[in-house]
């Protein structure tokens, strides 16, 4: 007989940026064991957590952008991945979290964060200029420079908080 307990969920994200960034931002406790995957975008991450919900029994939490700043069409954006494992059977298995508009926001929801890397970034403060700062130097030069502190606020202050919710929601299944 198969157990249905997971040990160690899988989380899928859009790019290799978005991985490394959750692997920084998350706390230890909750992704532990996590694996990482990365879609080279929205469609290749959904791509990827269908065949691994297939083939395995793992939880597999999709990371994805909503890449839209409203509200009702990132809800229906969740609502058609839901629909699509709920259609597999797999709706236990695959949680699916979207950041509004992008995972990259997170910076900016801190004030304390948003006012540090303004100050090593040029133009780092408005949201909407951020696209043109996300070269690998400048990517490299934000995850360095993230302390404990910063992780605390990001954590405590941002839409990340609602990531970190669901991972605790889900936690005890993964541990035992």
């Amino acid at each position: 007989m198969k157990s249905n307990r997971v040990k160690n969920p899988i989380v899928i994200t859009e790019s290799s940026f978005d991985a490394e960034l959750l692997q920084k931002v998350l706390p230890e406790s909750l992704i532990g064991d996590a694996r990482f995957v990365t879609g080279m975008g929205y469609s290749s991450a959904i791509s990827k957590a269908k065949s691994l919900a297939l083939r395995l029994e793992d939880m597999i939490v999709l990371v994805l952008d909503s890449d839209t700043l409203h509200l009702s069409e990132a809800n229906e954006k969740r609502e058609r991945i839901e629909f699509v494992f709920k259609s597999l059977g797999k709706e236990r298995q695959v949680k699916a979290f979207l950041f509004q508009p992008e995972i990259e926001v997170i910076f900016f929801e801190s004030k304390f964060v948003s006012n540090k890397l303004s100050q090593l970034i040029p133009g780092f403060n408005d949201f909407s200029a951020f696209k043109v700062y996300r070269d690998n130097r400048t990517k490299r030069k934000i995850m360095d420079s993230l302390d404990k502190y910063d992780l605390d606020c990001l954590r405590k202050e941002t839409s990340l908080k609602e990531l970190i919710k669901l991972f605790e929601a889900e936690n005890n299944s993964w541990r035992r």
